[in-house]
């Protein structure tokens, strides 16, 4: 929503309206989504909920570590673009609230205690004869009211019969509308039915339909109720009405349980249910929901980790310190690369750690698809807080800048949107963290500006002789090539006859495929076609090739002279 910044005034002035409704819409260039994983005070738990702009995540989580992890992830650096697609989970056991009244069940559709404070209305319109339902989360300054409910269209007759009925019959076990039959007549003991139609099924099942073929009877006219939002319901949820003289009068056709469901299905806090066993109650007092709870998240994640299985989805991130979460992490992370489904994971501690902290979550992981953020600190928010952040926090904004590189971009001085560090590690202290396998962050200062940047992507195998374990963007380069090398082979060889010009095929497609990922992709600097052999022995094809991966520049060495200048006069 836009924000007026100017004048309340009639006079000649300029007004600016702001509007942040898409403060930190995904980065659509990129092609790592993220996973984050925590607590929040909206949203349904324990559910995958893709978010594709801050406003969206804003309205479903209302506020928690979930959405400022949102927010960090997609706003982490002042000359960097962000996360792509997020894939936000609530780590919560948080329920729903609920009120019954006679048919009438509302739940909300606030998960947590808060929806215990959400209150329900409903009363007579005299004027209209219908029902105003309202709404109220004063909590948040939310009231919303629902006129004319229940009321769907009118039927009146305008013919020459001294007597016209309309009635809408209800079958005694279902509940259901089954007709609606109109009659006229000389007296009320001979009317006889002009039309019965069948409701529900056929060509009937819609109320407009039911409306309009009303209209083409003559004498007869039908409108549609065009107060209280859309009233094209089924005609099988039709109320059940007694004959009733439409001689030159309107009667009105209800249907009040299936219209209030229509419309609070829009509400942004409530939805109701209606059980046609029973009745629907005339009035229901202004009462609150009830039942709603918010619990802890569980000791374990992993069903939390297995609902990301089968989605698009690169980096992870759960926001809890928890050493035995980020085992849990680690363990599906080799699950899925094993399985040919390659994912990372970034995670981080508390507060303020030590060195000797950091290192000991690193070696309890040892893993070259996760890595360890050591640094807390506090940065200024959208809203105005100046956020003290924990490490695992920071994991958000540092894996939503790896989310919002290219493929293979290293995280290295890659800048960040943060005004202070809890912990000043000395240089040294840098130095050996990093090549611990711990993502550090630093501060420069230069003539013309300072800045916080992260001093390199190691991850936490720690093995300085696999550089491809032990490098978050060489390891990216490796997942991509060898995914999208795989899906060409399977793709268009698994499964196909073995012919005398086999191999010579599958070497030319492999040259194509390093063409592409050399020329457009980047993946690799360089490759020799010489260096691309396919050997076919019986029903299998061997492959050798040798290529050389993109990799992010860490070193520049400069050598400079000075000479003495001589001067003369």
């Amino acid at each position: 929503m836009a924000t007026s910044y100017g004048f309340d005034r009639q006079r000649p002035r300029t007004e600016i309206f702001l509007d942040a409704s898409s403060l930190g819409a995904a980065n659509t260039r990129s092609e790592k989504p993220l996973v984050l994983i925590g607590s929040a005070n909206g949203g349904e738990p324990n559910v995958p909920h893709v978010i594709s702009n801050f406003a969206q995540a804003r309205e479903l989580f209302r506020s928690g570590e979930l959405l400022d992890a949102i927010e960090m992830a997609w706003n982490p650096s002042p000359n960097i673009s962000g996360a792509g697609k997020i894939i936000a989970i609530r780590s919560d056991q948080a329920t729903q609230a609920k009120l019954t009244q006679g048919a009438l069940t509302f739940t909300s559709k606030l998960y947590g205690v808060d929806a215990n404070s959400i209150q329900v209305e409903m009363a007579d319109n005299t004027l209209t004869g219908s029902k105003r339902v309202s709404v109220y989360f004063t909590k948040e300054r939310y009231e919303k009211v629902y006129d004319n409910i229940g009321n769907i269209f009118t039927v009146r007759y305008t013919g020459t019969s001294a007597v016209a009925t309309v009635e809408v019959q209800v079958d005694s076990s279902s509940k259901l509308a089954t007709k609606l039959i109109l009659k006229a007549g000389a007296d009320a003991g001979t009317a006889t039915a002009v039309r019965t139609y069948e409701l529900g099924v056929g060509v009937y099942e819609d109320v407009h339909v039911l409306v309009n073929d009303i209209n083409n009877l003559p004498d007869f006219e039908a409108k549609m109720i065009v107060l209280g939002g859309n009233k094209n319901i089924d005609t099988q949820y039709l109320d059940a009405l007694t004959a009733g003289d439409i001689k030159g009068k309107d009667v009105t056709v209800k249907a009040i349980g299936a219209d209030l469901q229509a419309q609070l299905a829009n509400d942004s806090y409530v939805e109701v249910s209606v059980d046609r066993t029973q009745a629907v109650p005339a009035t229901v007092t202004l009462s609150s929901l009830s039942g709603a709870k918010t619990e802890p998240a569980p000791a374990s994640w992993a069903s939390l980790y297995e609902a990301i299985n089968g989605l698009d989805a690169y980096y992870i991130t759960p926001l809890t310190s928890d050493a035995a979460i980020h085992g849990e992490l680690s363990q599906y992370l080799r699950d899925e690369s094993n399985a040919g489904m390659h994912q990372r994971g970034i995670v981080g501690g508390g507060l303020g750690e030590s060195e000797d902290e950091l290192r000991s979550r690193q070696m309890n992981l040892r893993n070259s698809r996760v890595g360890v953020v050591g640094d807390s600190g506090t940065r200024r928010m959208a809203d105005g807080r100046v956020y003290n952040f924990p490490a695992y926090m920071y994991a958000a904004l540092v894996a939503g800048i790896a989310s919002g590189l290219e493929i293979g971009e290293p995280l290295t001085y890659k800048k960040v949107n943060i005004e202070g560090l809890d912990r000043k590690f000395t240089g040294d202290q840098l130095d050996q963290l990093n090549n611990s396998g711990i993502i550090m962050t630093e501060f420069v200062r230069t003539r013309t500006s300072s800045h916080f940047r992260i001093v390199s992507d190691p991850t936490t195998y720690n093995v300085s002789t696999e550089p491809v374990q032990n490098r978050i963007s060489l390891g990216e380069v490796s997942d991509f090539l060898t995914t999208e090398l795989r899906e060409v082979l399977d793709n268009e060889f698994i499964g196909t006859r073995i012919r005398s010009t086999s191999a010579s095929i599958i070497k030319n497609r492999v040259e194509s495929f390093l063409d592409q990922q050399k020329k457009v992709n980047g993946l690799i600097v360089d490759y020799s076609p010489d260096d691309v052999q396919v050997v076919i022995s019986g029903n299998t094809a061997r492959i050798n090739l040798t290529v050389q991966p993109s990799q992010g520049l860490d070193f520049i060495n400069v050598f400079i002279t000075y000479e003495d200048n001589e001067l003369t006069a």
